[in-house]
């Protein structure tokens, strides 16, 4: 009883995790593809284009983990609920923060 409560929280705050800082670790990721700071021809661009390929690296592994998140706690049902209510949570705790800054 006392491991299924432990086991509980750890995926509620993997969700949480995976929902706030996984999701500004992807936004960070799609701002290193859309937004380099210089324009092409520039003297800059042959350094900030090196971070094009860094932001895609970041989304690929944002989107590794939250696969293997939903496959790993697939088995039982009341993990994958506990995974996906903390995730939306994480995601709202995500724009509300976003929201909050702009």
């Amino acid at each position: 009883m006392k491991n299924n409560i432990i086991k509980k929280v750890l995926i509620a705050l993997h969700g949480l995790f995976q929902g706030f800082i996984g999701l500004w670790w992807s936004f960070v990721g799609i701002a290193f593809i859309t937004h380099p700071d210089s324009s092409p021809g520039t003297k800059d661009w042959e350094e900030d284009k090196d971070f094009i390929p860094v932001g895609y690296i970041m989304i690929l592994i944002y989107l590794i983990i939250l696969a293997v998140s939903f496959y790993i706690f697939k088995e039982k049902k009341s993990n994958i609920i506990a995974f996906i209510i903390s995730l939306a949570v994480g995601i709202a705790g995500f724009v509300i923060f976003v929201l909050k800054i702009l």
